[in-house]
């Protein structure tokens, strides 16, 4: 069961949460009742999404749980290029449950993982939404964020230079590609920013 209005955590806090963080398969989704509003967190960066992934596969597994930083490491280019293939289906997947929640009236807004991972913070048109009551400027009282590697891909990535040619010259499409032409809407119509 869904909770539409889930009570604010501070027990003086008389406001209501407009929303929450749910992880459930599609079908779940669209069975959300009316009123409800989906957000969908994405990841834009392919290159980087794809050595986050490579890093938990093959270097440090759940490094979200180890506060050491992720070691340099020669990543290959072939399980690489792997990786971002099937991102890419994940991409179509996101897309396509855009596409269903819209056509069942819903008003699914996405939510850049990049948004998070620049600001540190909740993007602020989310916290408009999700935050009534003048409760916005508290948005550091209700969220946490640790950056698990560094932005910087040379400081884990032995072989940097390969790693950025590969994705700079290899035809994969962009995230805006794949939303626009599965959920047949402008990934920029419907992000929250």
């Amino acid at each position: 069961k869904f909770d539409t209005h889930a009570k604010m955590f501070d027990t003086d806090c008389s406001c209501s949460a407009l929303g929450a963080l749910v992880r459930a398969a599609p079908k779940n989704l669209c069975q959300l009742p009316r009123g409800i509003k989906p957000y969908i967190l994405v990841r834009t960066d392919l290159m980087r999404w794809s050595l986050s992934l490579y890093s938990e596969a093959y270097v440090n597994s759940m490094p979200q749980f180890n506060n050491k930083p992720l070691p340099k490491t020669v990543f290959r280019i072939e399980t690489l290029s792997d990786i971002a293939n099937k991102l890419i289906d994940k991409w179509r997947d996101k897309a396509e449950m855009y596409r269903k929640l819209v056509r069942r009236k819903f008003q699914p807004q996405l939510i850049t993982f990049e948004a998070f991972e620049d600001t540190q913070e909740l993007p602020p048109g989310l916290v408009r939404q999700l935050l009534p009551c003048g409760e916005q400027d508290r948005r550091r009282d209700y969220s946490s964020i640790r950056i698990v590697h560094s932005h910087r891909i040379s400081e884990f990535v032995e072989n940097v230079n390969e790693v950025i040619a590969h994705f700079a010259v290899t035809p994969y499409p962009s995230f805006a590609d794949v939303f626009t032409h599965r959920a047949n809407a402008t990934a920029a119509e419907v992000v929250v920013a």
